[in-house]
């Protein structure tokens, strides 16, 4: 049975290399999105969608519990626009968000993975 790599943050352009690049290496790839759940196919192959809404466990502590690893890509997009004060925040603040919702959902699972980037 392959090993599976959540990725939150997966749709955008480092996390859909990482997908397809975890594929070739034989893992099973769930992305949290929040877009709609279901499996896709994508250009690498098959990958599991988990809708999540960025700040909570809820929908994905499951896939958390079962991990190899887990990789935290989520946040506002760097390139979504200049820097301002108000921007920089957004960037901040979506990121250290995110990072904690992960980091609660490995302590609520009870399974640590193997990994945690």
């Amino acid at each position: 049975m392959a090993k599976t790599v959540l990725i939150t943050g997966g749709t955008g352009l480092i996390g859909r290399a990482l997908t397809a690049r975890l594929h070739r290496a034989g893992f099973e790839v769930f992305v949290l999105t929040r877009g709609e759940s279901g499996e896709k196919r994508s250009n690498s192959g098959p990958v599991r969608f988990i809708h999540w809404n960025g700040t909570d466990s809820k929908g994905w502590l499951d896939a958390a519990g079962g991990a190899y690893g887990i990789v935290n890509l989520a946040g506002y997009g760097i390139a979504s626009g200049r820097w301002s004060v108000g921007v920089k925040r957004m960037i901040l603040e979506s990121r250290l968000e995110a990072g904690r919702a992960v980091c609660e959902a490995v302590r609520l699972s009870g399974r640590k993975p193997k990994v945690l980037v």
